[in-house]
């Protein structure tokens, strides 16, 4: 049996329990979001690229479930599915056939930890019990940015989907690649740092963790993913973002202090007209919170319409979302409008008027400065993707994202760090952009995003509680990069929830020290 057959059998089959099953299991009594992922096999040739399914509405009934499926028009084919929930632990398999010797099966089982999503380890198998991939299995209530508990969660469909949006841009290689000494992070490292690491791993929600030094790139990470695997990390893309407009400031294409009405002419007699580039930097543009979404202030703009649009629709504009009279409104205060400047309010809006303004300055679309100025002198080995319109216009703030290999996350983190300490342009853009700029509200209260992080640069947070000589990319669910001043040492995690930043920052401070 193939592999392709396999899939295409697989996926027809979740396709006809959804619409003929009335009968399924979840956590808990009531409507569920199902996803399905499936690492990639790099042991046979072709690669066999990771998969994903989703299954939109999975509904419990009295927490068990033992029923069959058969597909109407090849009546050999039959798939029966069997859970159980016993002493808050989840067991499901499913098992399939279309005929003699062509079968397979799916075993999953994890701790009925939360009532509001489970996260199961499995893997499929063929018909002698052979494993053929790893694989996990999620309920969450929320197919869109889900939360646990208010914290940010991306399942792993989400977090790792290699499938190209319809007309997104296809990262290349660059010129030159970057050498990378990958080093299994097995190895022993001092007390404190391997403590960190096993503290870390042991929660099922770490997928990768990678530590880097000048010589090394040390990666600990689950049996589904390695350093091809593909990562959206949300809006650690908001940092891509301010690099590129670092370039192209350096390049000559405009000034921080211009405002932005140059370039957004749409903005003509409004306030946000007089917002310069530098306040959209640093979240000050003065625009109100739109969000109205699960995590209070992530500054999520994007509605559910836009959203399906996206994906069903060839010819859906971002331009024609950002600039929306609806979202061109100052913040109102008591007797006035907040002004452009004055205010840290995180907003996704922000960074996407930024990477309209790339579009529109440079003449080359946003996906192609990032590959010119920023993927090919990182030495980006390429495959991953950015996220676009037909019109070239990107999702600059991350929601739909950009999605790269963890090496070339590593090789963006590394060449950053590098650029950093030039005495040129961008190296003093980058040194500006990674100190604080503004505040992040006036106390913790104040701090609907990233309350552990006192300040904010340019796209880059900054002043953690535990930690001043450090700066860092965050994404939704617990992606992060962190840099610091003092020396090359990088810290990069790639996770399902966004509940372990500071036991990341106590490692990344220990990381920090080991430097000789």
């Amino acid at each position: 049996m193939s592999f392709q057959n396999l899939f295409g059998m697989i996926f027809y089959s979740f396709l006809f329990l959804i619409f003929s099953s009335g009968n399924a299991w979840a956590i808990g009594d009531g409507d569920w979001f199902v996803s399905i992922y499936c690492a990639a096999r790099k042991d046979v040739q072709p690669i066999r690229s990771p998969y994903s399914v989703l299954i939109p509405k999975w509904v419990v009934k009295n927490g068990t479930s033992d029923f069959e499926t058969r597909n109407p028009s090849n009546s050999k084919q039959v798939e029966r599915w069997m859970a159980s929930v016993k002493d808050n632990a989840i067991s499901v398999t499913a098992s399939g056939t279309r005929g003699p010797g062509d079968e397979w099966s799916y075993k999953f089982e994890g701790p009925n930890d939360t009532p509001q999503l489970a996260m199961l380890e499995g893997a499929i198998y063929d018909s002698t019990n052979k494993k053929l991939r790893n694989c996990t299995l999620t309920f969450n209530e929320n197919i869109s940015f889900p939360n646990l508990r208010g914290v940010p969660f991306v399942s792993d469909r989400t977090l790792m989907r290699e499938g190209k949006d319809v007309n997104a841009y296809l990262v290349k290689s660059s010129p030159a690649v970057t050498t990378l000494n990958f080093t299994d992070a097995q190895q022993k490292f001092p007390s404190k740092i391997q403590a960190g690491l096993n503290r870390l791993q042991e929660s099922k929600y770490t997928k990768a963790i990678v530590l880097v030094d000048d010589k090394s790139v040390y990666l600990s990470s689950k049996n589904i993913v390695d350093s091809q695997s593909l990562f959206y990390t949300a809006s650690v893309a908001k940092t891509l973002t301010s690099v590129a407009i670092g370039q192209a400031m350096c390049q000559g294409y405009f000034k921080l202090d211009d405002e932005i009405v140059s370039y957004l002419p749409e903005l003509k007699g409004k306030t946000l007209g007089a917002a310069k580039v530098k306040d959209l930097l640093m979240m000050a543009s003065g625009v109100a919170d739109v969000s109205g979404n699960l995590v209070g202030g992530s500054g999520n703009f994007f509605k559910e319409e836009d959203r399906n649009s996206y994906w069903n629709d060839s010819n859906f504009s971002f331009s024609s979302v950002i600039l929306r009279e609806e979202f061109l409104v100052s913040h109102r205060m008591f007797f006035s409008d907040v002004k452009p400047g004055q205010r840290f309010s995180y907003s996704n809006i922000n960074p996407m008027w930024l990477g309209l303004i790339i579009n529109r300055s440079t003449g080359k679309t946003y996906a192609e400065w990032l590959q010119e100025y920023i993927f090919n002198p990182a030495g980006f080995e390429g495959g991953g993707f950015v996220s676009q319109d037909k019109q070239g216009v990107a999702s600059a703030d991350g929601v739909f994202g950009i999605r790269l290999k963890i090496a070339d996350w590593v090789r963006f983190a590394k060449w950053f760090r590098v650029a950093y300490e030039q005495n040129d342009c961008l190296g003093q853009y980058l040194r500006d952009a990674s100190r604080k700029q503004i505040q992040n509200g006036q106390g913790q209260s104040y701090r609907r995003t990233a309350s552990e992080f006192f300040g904010y640069g340019y796209l880059i947070w900054t002043d953690h509680r535990r930690s001043d000589s450090a700066f860092w990319a965050l994404g939704y669910g617990g992606q992060m990069i962190g840099w610091n001043k003092k020396n090359h040492n990088i810290i990069i995690t790639m996770m399902n929830l966004e509940d372990s930043t500071d036991q990341i920052v106590n490692l990344y401070e220990n990381w920090i020290s080991e430097s000789k």
